[in-house]
Order: C-alpha cells, then structure tokens, then sequence
C-alpha cells in the first residue's frame, strides 16, 4: 500500500493547482508504537503516532473511518490499560475512562414529571392555537 501511494501522483482539478495545490496528498496507513519506532520515519507516506498521543485526526482524516492502522505489540497491550470500561481496570488513569451517558430518556422524563418541577413551572395560560398566515397572492 506504501508504494501504491507513492508511485499515484495525480493532478488536483479546478483552480487548486494555482494556489500551490497542485498535487493530492494521500494518506498512507498508520503505524501506533508504545516506546519508539525509528525504522519507520524515513518511510514517505507512512505516519507514526504513539499509544500515548492517539489522535482522531490520524485515525480518521477528513472524518473518514477505517484507516490501515499497523499495531505495535507493545502498544496493543496498552490500549486496555489506557482506555478501560470500568475504574477497577484502570492502573491510575481515571481521566482515560470510555465516557458513559449520565442520563438516559428514561430518567430525564422522570425528573421532567416529578412533583418538585412541575410545582416550580408556571401554569398554562391561554391557548396556544398558531395564528394562520394568509397568503398575499390568494384572492380573498
């Protein structure tokens, strides 16, 4: 995929090319080390990120999912200590935790219908029928 990339050179369409856009750059896969990866930064078209610095702009560019991800070992066993489901897998990083929702439809209904709330809103005045709007166009 490497030399895929590097032999496509294609030329951008449109007024690009005059503001110094002339070529596509392609994104080549992605290469997630724990320690350190030297033997792989002279490698033109290959990008490097570490376990600890994952970004999700290297993982998806352009918001497009499903980059060519190669993973180090090392760095594959840190993935589960660094982002855990529960804090008691968790070695020390609590801030790391998968967010889970707080609230859910069913517990913000409840406190929308619960006593305290409903006593503390104002009552229904009036009605609230919308006013029809009349066409300028139609005849009368």
């Amino acid at each position: 995929q490497i030399l895929k990339k590097k032999k496509k050179k294609n030329q951008r369409p449109g007024k690009g090319k005059m503001r110094n856009r002339k070529q596509r750059k392609y994104k080549g896969p992605l290469v997630i080390f724990e320690k350190h990866a030297k033997c792989f930064r002279n490698i033109p078209g290959l990008d490097l990120c570490s376990i600890d610095r994952l970004n999700v702009l290297k993982l998806a560019p352009g918001g497009h999912v499903g980059r060519f991800c190669i993973w180090t070992y090392g760095s594959f066993l840190k993935l589960n200590s660094l982002f855990s489901v529960s804090k008691d897998m968790v070695e020390g990083k609590i801030k790391n935790l998968i967010p889970s929702p707080l609230l859910n439809r069913f517990s913000i209904s409840r406190i929308i219908n619960s006593n305290e709330v409903q006593n503390s809103l104002k009552p229904l005045s009036g009605s609230f029928r919308k006013s029809k709007k009349n066409s300028n166009l139609k005849k009368k």
